[in-house]
């Protein structure tokens, strides 16, 4: 493997992107070229006597998929799929879009369409047949866009055609097959506005200055969406969805909604699976196959031979009969599991309220024992009930307990996208604008497998009741952001039922606190960093924690943070800090900023994090209630830090 493909299969690796921003419908930038991602049913290795071999790497999380109504989860496919050279090009979900692409040469400048194939991006024109290497193409920054999900290339000959300018040769009949795109050095244009695309042949122009532009649709024959997607364009749809032309690299393009959970017992604590069945998913049979198989095994015993070898090369050894039983019966238990009346007797999935409940009971039982094989381990700290002189001073910060998350496993999984609409909902009874990250046939989900360590606080939920009624000017805060928050339908509901919560403004502020606070005190950067944040009438907590795909976790350092003594230091530098920004008194005094004006005193200079750290958009924060300087009415924590100090 060369040098350039092991940079691109490491850039690839970062599953996490996967499953994300760069999840189905993401663009990615690989290597200097840029693919969107197909939907799972592309997901596929090499095929393999008929079938289809799945290199990826199965996950398991039963309670994420009874949230999310999965039956399975899989990782993106591991390094075996992408074929002989390893190149992350040949996996079959990366689609290369844009397709219209650039020459950089300047006595070149070829505009054309690319394929969809893994060759290099080169420019094939005859005038580069002297050069040593051809020059590179540059994929157009430019790409159309529908509210229904649709993304297409700008069909720029038409663009080129409903152009003003046009040279003393010009052809009306011209069709503009050969097409250049340069920069121009035109004097008082700005912008893209020096951007030319041009034709060859007949010398027409047009610049980018007023692509956007939505009276200029009509022009490109985009009044009306053309139903394709970059994966499939010869399936058209009727599409009634707005179209806008946008950058490739908007945000508006490609809004992702993922899915976190953490495994918890007894689920942590269940040993490996060492059956046939789950060797033989090891080395890349899935349920399609062993229901395909399993219909005809006589006509399948290619397949069958092909896994039993594979089995073989692991280092087990098994026989043709075992493996063929085996398939047989996974395909008997799948046929049962498709039947009607026994998809109705599903037990209902709980709500994510629920499921954070578990989590907050399990993360701060005091009488666990973790055993021998878990992902799951932790250790109490503090608690109110100890009587130590140093841990006295933990009290009056309201902190009823301090555990430390030695090891913490969590599994995000990729639920779906949406494009340019800012204003949605995840899947809602009356507004359905995400669209899904499967197929309507299939079973899966895509996820990944994280990793690491954490500290979860549990604050006393009598200590925050009672500094609310003693101070009224609070309450008027926590009301005015709640009250903008009940308006936001736009908001995933299961995300609004949390922020809802009258504790939950001041739990979200001290986790940014202490996440940009322990940047400096952990040895881990705040975007590597997440929180989680357990509020409703009985929970009043918070979890701090890190985690990568590699199932060693992590190095410690932020689950020594938990620490009495270390965790006391770092709150009271986290939220000092608070008491003054850098843009003040333009921040403390703001009636509303951020994201339609969600927040109160909360910027970038004091409050805001990176969108991988805030589970919660960085929305509904405000310092003021933490700490504010103010004795007539002080933040939650201003008693136990300030006066400390």
């Amino acid at each position: 493997m060369n040098e350039r493909n092991s940079s691109e299969h490491r850039e690839l690796q970062k599953f996490s992107d996967l499953i994300g921003k760069g999840g189905v419908g993401g663009i990615l930038e690989i290597g200097g070229e840029a693919f969107i991602v197909a939907p799972t049913t592309f997901w596929l290795g090499q095929r393999v006597s008929g079938s289809y071999a799945d290199y990826s790497n199965a996950v398991e999380h039963e309670r994420l998929a009874n949230a999310v109504n999965a039956r399975r989860f899989k990782g993106p496919p591991n390094a075996v799929g992408y074929g002989t050279d390893k190149d992350p090009r040949t996996f079959p979900a990366l689609v290369r879009f844009p397709k219209w692409a650039w020459c950089m040469h300047d006595a070149c400048r070829r505009l054309s369409k690319t394929t969809s194939g893994s060759e290099r991006m080169e420019c094939l024109e005859q005038v580069h047949s002297r050069d040593r290497r051809r020059p590179q193409l540059v994929q157009m920054r430019w790409v159309g866009a529908c509210t229904v999900g649709h993304v297409f290339d700008v069909p720029w000959r038409l663009w080129v055609n409903s152009g003003a300018s046009k040279s003393q040769t010009h052809n009306p009949a011209c069709t503009h097959e050969r097409l250049r795109f340069y920069t121009a050095r035109k004097q008082g244009v700005s912008g893209y506005g020096n951007d030319i695309v041009a034709c060859v042949d007949c010398g027409r122009e047009n610049s980018m200055q007023s692509i956007q532009e939505k009276d200029n649709l009509a022009a490109l024959g985009l009044d009306k969406c053309p139903g394709t997607q970059p994966w499939a364009e010869k399936e058209i749809q009727n599409c009634k969805g707005q179209v806008e032309i946008l950058m490739r690299s908007a945000s508006r393009l490609h809004f992702s909604s993922s899915l976190e959970m953490i495994e918890i017992p007894p689920w942590s604590d269940k040993k490996p699976d060492y059956s046939i069945r789950a060797r033989l998913q090891s080395v890349g049979l899935n349920s399609t196959q062993a229901r395909l198989i399993s219909r005809d095994p006589d006509s399948k015993s290619g397949d069958i031979s092909y896994f039993v070898d594979e089995l073989l090369k692991a280092g087990d050894s098994v026989s043709v009969d075992e493996v063929k039983k085996e398939i047989l019966c996974w395909g008997h238990e799948l046929q049962e599991e498709s039947q009607p009346a026994l998809a109705q007797q599903k037990v209902a999935a709980k709500s994510l309220a629920e499921e954070l409940k578990e989590e907050w009971e399990a993360l701060g039982d005091s009488t666990r024992v973790a055993p021998e094989q878990t992902s799951f381990v932790t250790r109490i700290r503090y608690t109110r009930s100890d009587l130590a002189s140093q841990q006295s001073e933990i009290d009056l910060l309201g902190i009823k307990k301090i555990v430390e998350v030695k090891k913490l496993k969590s599994v995000r999984t990729y639920r779906g996208y949406r494009r340019l609409k800012v204003n949605g909902t995840w899947r809602s009874a009356e507004d359905k604008e995400y669209i899904d990250g499967r197929a309507p046939e299939s079973d899966w989900l895509p996820a990944v497998e994280l990793y690491g360590e954490g500290v979860f606080v549990d604050f006393d939920r009598s200590s925050i009741q009672k500094w609310l009624q003693s101070n009224p000017d609070n309450q008027v805060r926590i009301r005015a952001l709640l009250g903008k928050l009940s308006d936001q339908h736009w908001i995933d509901k299961e995300n609004l039922e949390t922020m809802s919560s009258q504790a939950f403004p001041l739990l979200h502020s001290i986790s940014h606190a202490l996440i940009r606070e322990l940047e400096f005190q952990s040895g881990y950067s705040a975007a590597s960093i997440r929180e989680r944040i357990y509020s409703d009438e009985q929970m009043s907590a918070i979890l701090l924690y890190t985690g990568g795909s590699s199932s060693s976790g992590s190095l410690g350092g932020l689950a020594s943070q938990s620490d009495p003594r270390l965790f006391l230091r770092l709150f009271r530098s986290a939220i000092t800090r608070l008491v003054t920004c850098g843009q003040d008194p333009v921040c403390r005094e703001s009636p509303g900023q951020g994201l339609r004006g969600l927040n109160l005193a909360a910027c970038h200079a004091c409050s805001l994090l990176p969108d991988t750290s805030c589970s919660h958009q960085n929305l509904v924060l405000d310092r003021l209630l933490v700490a504010q300087g103010n004795r007539n009415s002080p933040g939650f924590c201003e008693a136990g830090v300030l006066d400390a100090i």
